[in-house]
């Protein structure tokens, strides 16, 4: 189970691939799309040379470390919007706006 997300969290880049990680790791969707992917790499494998493999590889370290990166980026950007919203939401509770 990853960790929850807490402010510390969200401001520590490690911690937060961590919960990133674990949240990816934990998705039953997403172990099936790992699964239909190492497949799929199998199955490539067999078609191409040493060298297209060599740049394939190259080509999915990078894709995969550019989502890797945007997931912690979107997981931070969406905890702030909740927390902002929720402290708002707690310092604005008992104030009555004229209309």
């Amino acid at each position: 189970m990853p960790p929850k997300l807490t402010p510390e969290v969200v401001a520590d880049p490690d911690l937060l691939s961590e919960a990133v990680d674990g949240v990816i790791r934990s998705d039953p969707c997403g172990r099936r799309r790992q699964r239909e992917i190492v497949s799929l790499q199998r199955q490539l494998r067999g078609l191409v040379s040493d060298e297209a493999w060599a740049e394939f590889l190259q080509l999915d370290a990078l894709a995969t470390a550019r989502f890797a990166d945007l997931s912690v980026v979107i997981a931070a950007w969406a905890f702030e919007q909740v927390w902002n919203s929720a402290s708002f939401e707690s310092d604005h509770e008992n104030t009555e706006i004229d209309g």
